[in-house]
């Protein structure tokens, strides 16, 4: 499908929030991927993506990352408009180091019956020094600034944007993920966030 790809190199080592939102408001695209230098895309994945959001009208998609299942759009396309209700000129909330912003507009758009996971859409991110970590907190660029931020955040209904009633069936799974994973069964119990 024809696009148009901006790669941006972080030279002022700004941060990839603050970068991809630069770059999202130059561009004149309606939908922005958002990924990281170490993705690994399968057959027919940008094509498939914008497919299944125009024919389900969402506006948020998580791409198959191969770890998340769909709890979190690490790898995913968004809409600029609605991107742009919740934040203004930003894609991602900007307030985040370095994680974080991916489960926000994850949450929103799940709380707001806007997302769509697609396991068929691969994208696939393959960093090996985060590939073997035992959780989020045993990786390099692990913040734990980031994660109290998301807490209040989603306390405070991400400024407003979303109700705590729309936001009540997702709590235990973005805050209490060790009853979450519990209650999933053992099988999965070493995916945590």
């Amino acid at each position: 499908m024809s696009a148009d790809i901006i790669i941006a190199h972080d030279v002022g080592l700004q941060g990839f929030i603050p970068t991809l939102n630069q770059v999202a408001l130059r561009s004149d695209a309606s939908w922005v991927v958002y990924l990281a230098e170490d993705a690994i895309p399968g057959a027919g994945w940008l094509r498939r993506a914008h497919t299944k959001l125009l024919a389900n009208e969402k506006s948020l998609l998580a791409f198959n990352c191969g770890k998340w299942h769909g709890r979190v759009a690490s790898f995913g396309m968004i809409k600029k408009s609605w991107a742009y209700e919740l934040y203004g000129p930003h894609i991602m909330y900007e307030g985040y180091q370095s994680h974080r912003a991916d489960n926000e507009i994850t949450a929103i758009a799940r709380a707001q019956d806007q997302f769509l996971y697609a396991p068929e859409c691969v994208l696939v991110e393959h960093d090996l020094e985060k590939d073997f970590r035992s959780s989020e907190r045993a990786a390099s660029n692990f913040r734990r600034d980031d994660a109290r931020l998301f807490r209040r955040r989603f306390e405070e209904n991400f400024g407003g944007v979303v109700t705590s009633e729309q936001l009540e069936d997702l709590r235990e799974e973005y805050l209490d993920l060790k009853s979450h994973y519990a209650r999933l069964g053992p099988a999965i119990s070493n995916l945590q966030s």
